[in-house]
């Protein structure tokens, strides 16, 4: 009982440790993006997304340093690759369309409801306390939605939304004679004629935002499957450096644009510092999902919008106000206070392949790695 207990204990600190690297490393990997040289050279979303594509497949075989195998390979990780490569492409449209704050506040929400569902009905991550484990995740949702919105001219704003599209366009007029094309074919001038009414382009970001957390809380899923614990992300990488340039080409194509060698020289560094970022992020949220679970660990890396919103805060003074601040002050509380409630009450961890198999009746008596923590026995 003593060992049980220790190694209960010992998964929960991996866990939670992992669970705030993904948070850090999740809520920064945007900063390079909006760089000023990134901004003043128009790079477009998926010529960012080949670059850091290109250092998740690099830094995936670094596991193979210290993680002994039996499988190298497993097409579950291109599923999962698969269920990324479009919802990071999404994420631009949604925050472009609804701003930043809204969209990943959407997304956030939708990824920890999907990501708890898939854990608690299908892989049987029972919580300790349905009725509570949803209360947490329904405070946790409401922190998320609180922190969203602290920046959210362009709903209460609709003129103002106007003129930041007015000034895009502007901006956009001042490109060079090299940085533009002086004939496209049919298709890419009548897409270029497509637009969204202005009062109409946070629903559509907003729908965006909703089918990226679709596939996102879905993401980890082909890892639960696979149960070849990090060396799930060598497959990954794979996957992900195969899609993506699938992506790259019908995009270019259809636009009929391609990034000048200027725009190409300028998104290198930003765009392998977003790769390293996001890739430290996906190895710790893969063990918070090993160790916690996916009605636990996963949800919780989604907190990472607390972490970008500080950046929004402190460096891009995205957030004015003393009302905004100390909305973001009371958000952050609610977010925290759920992230505690869903540590309590969302369940056990899971750390091997017998894990994935119990049965609801079976996992019931088990309590949840953040109870080990807190409960006496453990002092």
């Amino acid at each position: 009982k003593i060992n049980n207990l220790c190694g209960s204990m010992q998964d929960a600190v991996i866990g939670y440790i992992s669970v705030l690297g993904a948070v850090i490393f999740f809520g920064s990997f945007g900063v390079p993006s909006k760089a000023r040289c990134v901004l003043e050279a128009h790079i477009d979303t998926v010529l960012f997304q080949m670059y850091y594509s290109a250092v998740i497949f690099v830094t995936g075989w670094l596991v193979l340093t210290y993680e002994p195998y039996d499988q190298l390979f497993t097409a579950w990780g291109v599923l999962g690759a698969a269920l990324w490569v479009p919802a990071s492409l999404l994420s631009i449209a949604a925050m472009r369309l609804a701003g930043m704050s809204v969209a990943q506040g959407v997304w956030s929400g939708v990824t920890m409801v999907v990501s708890f569902a898939w854990g608690a009905i299908y892989f049987n991550d029972k919580p300790v306390s349905l009725p509570l484990a949803l209360l947490a995740l329904g405070v946790l949702v409401l922190g998320v939605l609180g922190l969203s919105f602290c920046n959210n001219k362009y709903f209460i704003f609709p003129a103002k939304r106007q003129q930041d599209a007015s000034e895009d366009q502007n901006l956009l007029e001042q490109t060079t004679e090299a940085d533009t094309e002086t004939w496209k074919p049919v298709w890419a001038r009548w897409l270029g004629m497509l637009h969204i009414p202005v009062k109409w382009q946070p629903v559509a970001g907003i729908g965006c935002a909703i089918t990226l957390g679709l596939l996102n809380g879905s993401m980890m899923v082909p890892y639960r499957i696979a149960d070849m614990g990090v060396i799930y992300l060598i497959s990954f990488g794979i996957g992900v450096i195969m899609i993506t340039p699938v992506f790259a080409l019908v995009f270019y194509i259809v636009t009929w644009h391609v990034p000048t060698p200027r725009q190409l020289a300028i998104g290198s560094l930003p765009g392998v510092l977003s790769g390293l970022m996001w890739s430290i992020g996906n190895y710790c949220s893969t063990y918070a999902t090993q160790y916690l679970g996916m009605t636990i660990g996963f949800p919780l890396t989604q907190c990472a919008l607390l972490v970008a919103g500080l950046w929004g805060i402190v460096y891009y003074r995205e957030i004015r106000g003393w009302i905004y601040i100390g909305q973001f002050c009371v958000a952050s509380l609610v977010l925290i206070a759920g992230a505690f409630l869903l540590g309590l009450y969302g369940g056990g961890p899971v750390s091997s392949s017998s894990s994935l198999s119990t049965s609801w009746s079976s996992s019931s008596s088990s309590s949840s790695s953040f109870s080990v923590l807190l409960s006496p026995a453990s002092a």
